[in-house]
């Protein structure tokens, strides 16, 4: 069964302008077609993997009600050397990052880092390896939402002023998940509920964690003053930073809140202090780094142009946008780039029958690969909903993503090692 159509994107985003009538016919519109669906299915899978692929879940030691998952698809759950791999078990709401090594091929637990009360289901805690032997994660210290690195070899934990939301080099880059928990709750920690604060933010903050020191911050009213969009600064979020893994830049996005939705993608030289809007348009979700000049992202200026896009960022203050039509046939996805650089893997959002899709694309041969589709029960929906957010291991031959195909949310790993290299010969 297909996704949604142009007919059906642009009445949701009609009634986005009324969000709580968006919520109930999104949930009552999935529901139908998820019971017509079924009637008309000659079957019916859990998942199913279409290429010769071995599939894991060796999280085997967990309660049946914990949730198992890494988070979001931007950084890996190993570390460089894939000696290690962390991931958030949640059980009663309470969040615990547990490490695992690996010994004689297995991933086995070795050690809880810590447990908090205060995560979200997309992203966890944003936890991220520094190096083989450092973690970055958010947690509460002395009743703040702040950033932690621990260091696996000698057991230490340090605790810095401010929470992280991305982290290159030294530097980490905060926002105000205080503001996210009023407009977009499913990014935020519901601090003032938990009774928790966080340090005032205001746009983007750049902090030093060798020196302790804020080294820029990128002010919202900067943002807001290039922007497009004609709505109170409070309804507009800032999110979605990603670190260049090339230069010293950053790209987010500033999306209105309001009943007027509009999405735009930045670029941030914060070693020059330059800011320049690269897009603005109806939607701006999710994307990834593919060179140091190009960015891969699902967006779209209207309902009718939604996709995936390339963007080259010139020197100048124009960008050249080239559609992947053959990408954007599932939907928006979350895309990721391979170490080797040759492939991207993204997913979908549930299809009618529920099921996510999760493919790769060759950048060399410009094709799309059907890795598997995964089903998602409808109680994943929302604010609950899992997406597979799917992740390179470092050396390129291994896929983790998150997925509620069994009834709970769980972590899994896909070895696509032998798709790897038979393209490698091609």
């Amino acid at each position: 069964m297909s996704s949604y159509n142009f007919f059906e994107r642009s009445l949701s985003r009609l009634l986005k302008s009324f969000p709580a009538i968006h919520l109930r016919a999104k949930k009552g519109y999935q529901n139908i077609n998820y019971i017509l669906s079924r009637l008309v299915s000659s079957g019916f899978q859990q998942y199913e993997l279409y290429s010769d692929l071995s599939f894991d879940d060796f999280i085997v030691n967990e309660v049946d009600e914990s949730q198992v998952f890494f988070g979001y698809y931007d950084h890996s759950p190993w570390s460089a050397d894939m000696k290690f791999l962390i991931l958030n078990v949640v059980i009663k709401d309470v969040l615990t990052l547990k490490l695992y090594e690996r010994i004689n091929g297995k991933y086995l637990f070795k050690k809880d880092i810590v447990q908090t009360s205060a995560f979200n289901l997309q992203q966890g805690i944003r936890a991220a390896w520094i190096n083989n032997d450092e973690i970055i994660f958010n947690c509460i210290h002395k009743k703040q939402l702040v950033c932690s690195i621990y260091n696996i070899k000698n057991d230490t934990k340090n605790y810095f002023a401010y929470p992280a939301q991305e982290i290159k080099d030294n530097t980490i880059f905060c926002i105000d998940y205080s503001h996210l928990d009023e407009i977009n709750k499913d990014y935020g920690y519901n601090l003032l509920n938990k009774g928790y604060s966080m340090k005032d933010i205001d746009g983007i903050l750049g902090y030093d964690i060798a020196d302790k020191s804020v080294k820029f911050n990128l002010e919202r009213k900067k943002i807001d003053k290039l922007s497009m969009i004609k709505d109170d600064i409070g309804n507009c979020e800032i999110n979605h930073i990603n670190a260049s893994p090339f230069n010293n830049s950053i790209m987010f996005i500033y999306r209105n809140k309001g009943k007027n939705s509009t999405s735009e993608l930045y670029h941030f030289s914060f070693k020059e202090n330059n800011l320049r809007r690269v897009f603005s348009g109806t939607i701006v979700s999710h994307y990834c780094w593919v060179s140091p000049t190009q960015i891969l992202v699902y967006l779209g200026r209207k309902v009718k142009d939604q996709g995936y896009y390339l963007i080259e960022i010139s020197d100048s203050n124009s960008n050249e946008i080239n559609q992947q039509h053959k990408m954007g046939v599932k939907g928006d996805g979350h895309p990721s780039l391979c170490p080797n650089s040759r492939f991207v893997v993204y997913d979908s959002y549930p299809d009618r029958n529920r099921y996510i899709h999760l493919n790769l694309y060759d950048i060399q041969n410009k094709k799309v690969i059907e890795i598997g589709r995964f089903f998602s029960p409808l109680k994943y929906s929302g604010y609950y909903r899992c997406d597979l957010h799917p992740r390179w291991s470092p050396d390129g031959n291994y896929i983790s993503i998150d997925s509620s195909h069994s009834g709970l949310r769980r972590h899994y790993i896909i070895d696509v090692s032998n798709i790897i290299k038979k393209s490698n010969m091609d």
